[in-house]
């Protein structure tokens, strides 16, 4: 097999439908990869009672108008339990 440059596996979880976080979390063991969960029409679903953007090295959640939690105008969050991701991600 050859040498891969990708680092990260993004899964998306869609219209209330949490992915298989653990075969997703399988690959990405196998494969020495970082989950970054797509949470943008997700919040709040659950899967093996974990919500939605807690298993992952990296979270994305949108709030643009047209997603579950829509905002005025466009808006998203970043969310992690790393300090070095956090401290990259600071404004």
């Amino acid at each position: 097999m050859k040498k891969s440059s990708i680092s990260e596996f993004f899964p998306l979880h869609l219209y209330g439908q949490c992915r298989d976080m653990g075969r997703t979390q399988n690959i990405a063991k196998k494969h020495k990869l970082h989950i970054i969960e797509d949470c943008a029409q997700d919040h709040g679903s659950l899967w093996d009672n974990k919500i939605a953007g807690s298993m992952s090295t990296i979270s994305a959640l949108s709030f643009y108008q047209t997603k579950t939690l829509g905002a005025y105008g466009d808006a998203g969050i970043m969310v992690t339990q790393s300090n070095n991701y956090a401290k990259k991600a600071k404004c």
